[in-house]
């Protein structure tokens, strides 16, 4: 897997083209100043040390500011600032989503924007073009503005989210920490927002695509963020000729196998698995599952359904045992078997008998650090198979006497409590509170098994929790 950060790295670049007179005026670009505090995932009741940090914003249509999630994640305090004013005002998040890394802020005092012309939303420019990257680099007051060029549009893995795969441009610029989610300039147009940097390359850093900039604007415009809708399938490529031979594809026939379909899929007619599909709203699929989009680029075919909202449909093109139909799929949200990132929320936590049990999630892998279990990794890429499942962890034992023998247990993954499979957290605590006799027993994946007096550990909870300095058994 490639490894991101949110900043980019690079070197200056001699001019190479002709930018228009008005990339010269900065006044929409803006600094912005964070207090953050993340919570403990291992401790789920407790906060990390409090952070501080900066990035870059832009003005844009209505008085807000567009910027990247990363830089106002998990925010106690957000101020903005002009530059080189020396005046921060306050300003707090409107729409945010951390799966494309995107945020709009908005501003009380309305004096602020006094002498700012918003900036207008272009379109990614092709490759070759001469762009210009605007920002506070390594949080100073004035604006830094450096030059590079666009050389590849492709679809990247979103290192904020992780699991976010869409469009991006690659540019050479000369940016540094403190441009993050500043805007990326053609043609005095806003065309991109920097966002993260490849760490295996030499200068290689990404801005977020228009494209997806659109459909998160779009996507904000009724006050609620639904995110990127998914196809609901798992597909394979069809390189191989003895592959397409045997799905009585002609010899300029090309598509996608599918090779399994999510439980939350909405397509009519129904689909199968070994159908292929050969095209996605009237765009060719070629065998290595790109497409050749309306602007001449080559683009993962997915990219298709990221241009439209959760809900809405696409139309695909299916071969099936020689005979092609047409076939209207209806996005739906990504369900994960491993929970996203929780920026902005408190981890939901269960503690039985000094047990403490959250919800897998991307968070506690990295909280874990280098104790990430290889069975955890392996569920990366699946789907959940109901709404509501989740993967319930014990994260530690708080040691006690009603525990003894035990204390030592982390990092494993919860499969019955009394018999009964836990679908969820809300489960385990309705389960556990039921407990009031005889013994409860908790099996693990692994064959681990529990056994505890369920009336000697009710009885030991209020002073377990006093001693860890623990708020409450639940949340």
């Amino acid at each position: 897997m490639k490894h991101f950060v949110y900043f980019f790295l690079g070197t200056v670049l001699p001019f190479c083209g002709t930018l228009s007179a008005a990339d010269g005026d900065f006044s929409a670009i803006v600094k912005i100043e964070t207090v953050a505090c993340r919570p403990d995932f291992i401790s789920p009741w407790a906060n990390k040390p409090q952070t501080q940090s900066s990035g870059t914003g832009v003005v844009i249509a209505d008085n807000k500011i567009l910027t990247n999630a990363h830089n106002v994640a998990d925010a106690t305090y957000i101020s903005v600032s002009k530059n080189n004013d020396g005046f921060p005002v306050s300003a707090k998040v409107a729409a945010v989503n951390h799966e494309c890394d995107l945020a709009l802020l908005e501003v009380a005092d309305k004096s602020f924007f006094d002498g700012i012309e918003p900036m207008q939303l272009g379109d990614t420019p092709p490759i070759q073009s001469v762009v210009l990257a605007v920002g506070y680099p390594m949080g100073g007051a004035e604006i830094s503005a450096t030059q590079g060029i666009v050389s590849r549009i492709e679809c990247v893995r979103y290192a904020h989210s992780l699991y976010g795969y869409y469009l991006a441009a690659q540019l050479d610029a000369a940016i540094n920490p403190g441009n993050s989610g500043g805007p990326i300039i053609y043609d005095g147009k806003v065309v991109g927002i920097a966002f993260q940097v490849n760490s295996e390359g030499d200068g290689i850093g990404y801005m977020i695509h228009s494209d997806v900039i659109k459909h998160f604007l779009r996507d904000a415009e009724d006050g609620k963020i639904d995110g990127f809708g998914v196809l609901g399938l798992q597909i394979m490529c069809l390189t191989n000729p003895d592959a397409r031979a045997s799905l009585h594809m002609g010899g300029r026939e090309s598509g996608v196998l599918v090779c399994e379909l999510s439980p939350f899929i909405k397509a009519e007619p129904a689909l199968r698995v070994n159908d292929v599909i050969t095209a996605i709203d009237g765009f060719k699929i070629m065998n290595n599952a790109n497409i050749r989009n309306e602007r001449g680029e080559n683009a993962d075919f997915g990219t298709i359904a990221d241009r439209k909202q959760m809900g809405e449909t696409i139309n695909v093109s299916v071969l099936r045992d020689g005979k092609t139909f047409d076939c209207k799929i209806k996005l739906v949200p990504q369900q994960r078997m491993i929970t996203p990132h929780l920026y902005d929320k408190r981890p939901r936590y269960v503690i039985v008998g000094g047990f403490v049990f959250t919800e897998l999630s991307l968070d506690y892998m990295e909280d874990c650090g280098d104790d990430v279990p290889p069975e955890f990794m392996s569920m990366l890429d699946k789907d959940r198979q109901s709404a509501d499942s989740e993967v319930i962890v014990l994260s530690q034992v708080l040691g006690d006497d009603v525990n003894v023998g035990y204390q030592g247990m982390h990092s494993i993954i919860l499969e019955t409590f009394n018999g009964k499979k836990i679908k969820n957290l809300a489960e385990l605590a309705a389960a556990a509170d039921a407990a009031n006799d005889g013994y409860i027993v908790m099996q693990f994946e692994g064959k681990e098994k529990v056994i505890l007096d369920a009336k000697r550990i009710k009885a030991a909870e209020p002073d377990m929790l006093k001693r860890y300095n623990v708020p409450q058994a639940r949340k």
